[in-house]
C-alpha cells in the first residue's frame, strides 16, 4: 500500500476531486437542476444549503478521486485515456450500482436515478481522466 501511495500523483488526484465537486455544480444548476428538484419535490426556488455542505462535498469528492486515483496506480493506468477507462469502470460498477440499490429502497424514480447516478459516473470519469493525463 506504501508503493501506492508513493506513486499516486497527489495533486492529480485532487485536482480531480475538485473537478468531480464543479461538475456537480453544472449538474445540479444548469444542466439537471429543475428536472432534478422536480424528482424530489422540491419547490422551484429553495433555500441555498449552509456552505458546510458544499465544503463536506469537496472533501468527500477529493477522498473518492484519491481511492481512484490508487485504483488507476494499481492497474498500471498511465494515460488520459486509461484514467477515463478505470473511472468509467469504478464509477458505473462501485458508485451507479450502489446509488442504484439505495434508490431500489427509498422509492426513487428512474429519471431520478439516471439524474444521480449519470452525475456520478460522469465525475469518476472526469476524475480518472484528469488522474491519468498528470
Amino acid at each position: 500500500m506504501g508503493e501506492l501511495l508513493s506513486e499516486l500523483n497527489w495533486l492529480a488526484a485532487i485536482m480531480g476531486g475538485i473537478a468531480y465537486f464543479m461538475i456537480g455544480w453544472l449538474w445540479y444548476g444548469p444542466l439537471f437542476g429543475k428536472a432534478w428538484m422536480k424528482e424530489k419535490g422540491i419547490e422551484e426556488h429553495p433555500e441555498s444549503p449552509e456552505p458546510i455542505v458544499f465544503l463536506y462535498s469537496l472533501i468527500l469528492q477529493i477522498i473518492a478521486a484519491i481511492s481512484l486515483g490508487l485504483f488507476i496506480v494499481a492497474l498500471g493506468g498511465s494515460s488520459a485515456i486509461a484514467g477515463l477507462y478505470i473511472g468509467l469502470a469504478a464509477g458505473s460498477g462501485f458508485v451507479l450500482t450502489t446509488v442504484g440499490v439505495n434508490g431500489i429502497y427509498n422509492d426513487m424514480s428512474l429519471k431520478l436515478f439516471t439524474i444521480d447516478g449519470g452525475y456520478h459516473l460522469v465525475g469518476f470519469a472526469a476524475a480518472g481522466l484528469i488522474i491519468g493525463l498528470w
